[in-house]
């Protein structure tokens, strides 16, 4: 099953307080909905804007969010 950190669709970068807590946004869902919506990093998801990010990218966010948690 697909997690939202392997999403090309998701955005952790910019918003580091919700990370430290677990979460980032969901950029497909705001095309969708208005507002923002956040999700949790580990959220298994069957979701029809679900996109694949490159291997590079999942390693890097994982490092990234490694990192930061706690902060």
């Amino acid at each position: 099953m697909p997690h939202c950190l392997n999403c090309l669709n998701f955005n952790m970068r910019d918003y580091p307080q919700h990370v430290a807590v677990g979460f980032g946004r969901c950029l497909a869902a705001d095309i969708t909905r208005q507002g923002a919506l956040f999700m949790p990093l580990r959220a298994v998801v069957e979701c029809s804007q679900y996109t694949p990010a490159k291997e590079g990218i999942i390693a890097k966010r994982q490092e990234w969010y490694e990192s930061r948690k706690g902060r």
